[in-house]
């Protein structure tokens, strides 16, 4: 190890001195340099203009390019790859007629792409407007993917009638239509339409839901479910094409083919399809067909049976399951309103409303609802066939009073019928006489102090208790200012049957009437008839 010692100094040393020697080489060289440099011995002359950017010459209206139009800042870090550009403020890029808008951008000339970042629009004329918080723009293919942020909480596309908003849209500028697969809402003037995917064409009008599927009428309030719609902004025009249930305050729709004008509220339905019809009590009469044609505003339906054997051709079926009535044919029309229906090639009604089954054949069968006041249940049926007869036997309201187990307010006997002025005159001043004695006898009573002389009351055949115990009436004032006017007219008492029953008590019931034209005939369990025209009710 000594042995090696010296040797190594000798190395660091030896390393030391050649550094040295560099050093003194760079310093020489430096120095020559310097006494090479000449001094200019001209002045440069001024600018005869001034100094701008010079911007080239390429059509700036060309289609396919991208250009950057506007910015507050501009910066470009080196790239070895590609060009990249960050332009901050007010910045604005167009392509053809299409103007974006954005706080911030990274911008690829070379790749006719940006990334733009806050605040993002896309104009395109009068026609289309997008809002959105991110923009990545691919130019070359004219496609555009938009999403929400901070400074936009959901991505809006917009034209002069429609909106659709979304919180992701990709749009195709070549085919001029955006896109959702996360959920989104497009609303007009008339509805509104929501579903987990959907497109929109701003220049055909043209869009189409999938997946959960709702349409909210906003005129009616209707709603329709499916998981399948074309739709029409400028027609408002909804296409099924799959199964679909419409609901309304008073009908429901079901079917699976068809189109409903949702401004008309008119429908055809060219799939097997039924309607439900709701009156007010909830009675349903349901009209299925192979077609339907619907019309809200009358009120109107009119079912078909396909002509086509390879569509499975079924019939036109009515059903009112309240008055208990189905009727079949290969035609049929129903109106709501006025609860009518008509059938014809063929028609078969059947009646199930007692226990066995009327079947009614014609060439044409017309059926409707008659409604006549009948006793309810409660009034009807309460008494035993024993009580109805014994009711049967009076004559008048008085003699079923006097049965009664309670006594009963009447208006004393002899008082004169309305319109018999003079009679009624002189009865009130002999009422009222009577009133004032049988005032005078309880004053009496209350005066006697023993206690054994009292004062009967006047018995109930003379007078009830109730008139007896009303306040003191001096004068018959009131029936003279009745007498004295003309205009007056002294209310009838109720207006009762040979049961005793007040008809105001009475209540509507429907009955249903069949009409059977041409070739009518019917048959039941224990007859059978036939004849030109039937009326069965």
């Amino acid at each position: 190890m000594i042995s090696k010692t010296p040797r190594i100094i000798v190395f660091l040393l030896a390393a030391i001195v050649l550094s040295g020697g560099i050093s003194v080489m760079d310093s020489l060289y430096a120095q020559q340099r310097k006494k090479k440099e000449k001094k200019e011995s001209f002045t440069r002359p001024a600018p005869t203009q001034p100094i701008k950017p010079t911007i080239p010459s390429t059509n700036r209206y060309q289609e396919d390019k991208v250009f950057l139009e506007n910015a507050d800042s501009l910066f470009r870090p080196p790239m070895d790859f590609e060009e990249k550009q960050i332009v901050k403020g007010n910045v604005v890029f167009r392509q053809g007629g299409m103007w974006m808008y954005c706080d911030s951008a990274y911008y690829f000339p070379e790749r006719n792409s940006l990334d733009a970042f806050g605040h993002v629009e896309m104009k395109q004329g009068d026609t289309l407007f997008v809002y959105a918080d991110k923009l990545f723009y691919d130019g070359g293919q004219r496609k555009a993917v938009l999403t929400a942020g901070p400074s936009r909480q959901e991505v809006t596309l917009k034209d002069p009638k429609v909106t659709l908003v979304t919180d992701s849209l990709d749009y195709d500028m070549n085919i001029e239509m955006g896109w959702y697969t996360r959920g989104g809402k497009l609303q007009d003037d008339i509805n509104v339409l929501t579903s987990t995917y959907g497109e929109y064409s701003p220049a055909t009008k043209l869009a189409r839901f999938e997946d959960n599927v709702v349409l909210v009428n906003t005129k009616d309030g209707y709603r329709m479910f499916t998981e399948e719609l074309d739709y029409n902004t400028g027609t408002h025009i909804a296409t099924i094409n799959t199964e679909t249930r419409i609901e309304g305050a008073n009908d429901t729709i079901l079917t699976t083919a068809g189109r409903y004008n949702t401004q008309t509220d008119n429908a055809i339905l060219t799939a097997r399809s039924t309607i439900l019809h709701r009156d007010s009590s909830m009675n349903v009469v349901t009209l299925e067909g192979d077609s339907i044609i619907y019309d809200k505003a009358t009120r109107l339906s009119r079912a078909f049976m396909f002509r086509d054997a390879a569509k499975n051709p079924q019939p036109m079926v009515l059903t009112d399951t309240a008055r208990k009535m189905t009727l079949i044919g290969g035609y049929g029309e129903y109106d709501d309103s006025l609860r009518r229906a008509y059938s014809t090639d063929y028609p078969l009604l059947m009646e199930y409303s007692q226990k066995d089954t009327l079947f009614l054949r014609a060439d044409t069968i017309l059926t409707s609802v008659r409604v006549e006041y009948v006793w309810p249940d409660s009034l009807a049926r309460a008494l035993s066939a024993e009580t109805r007869a014994r009711l049967q036997g009076y004559t008048s309201a008085s003699e079923i009073a006097d049965e009664m187990t309670v006594e009963v307010l009447r208006i004393p006997s002899g008082f004169p019928k309305p319109g018999h002025a003079e009679l009624l005159r002189g009865f009130s001043t002999g009422f009222f006489k009577m009133l004032e004695d049988l005032k005078k006898e309880q004053r009496k009573t209350e005066k006697s102090e023993t206690g054994e002389l009292k004062a009967e009351k006047p018995e109930a055949t003379h007078l009830p208790d109730s008139v007896a115990s009303r306040p003191e009436i001096t004068d018959s004032v009131g029936i003279e200012t009745i007498l004295s006017d003309s205009s007056a007219v002294v209310p009838s008492g109720p207006r009762l049957d040979k049961l005793g029953r007040d008809s105001t008590y009475m209540v509507p019931k429907d009955y249903h009437v069949a009409r059977a034209i041409g070739k009518a005939r019917f048959f039941r369990q224990d007859m059978q008839g036939i004849a030109d025209t039937m009326i069965y009710q």
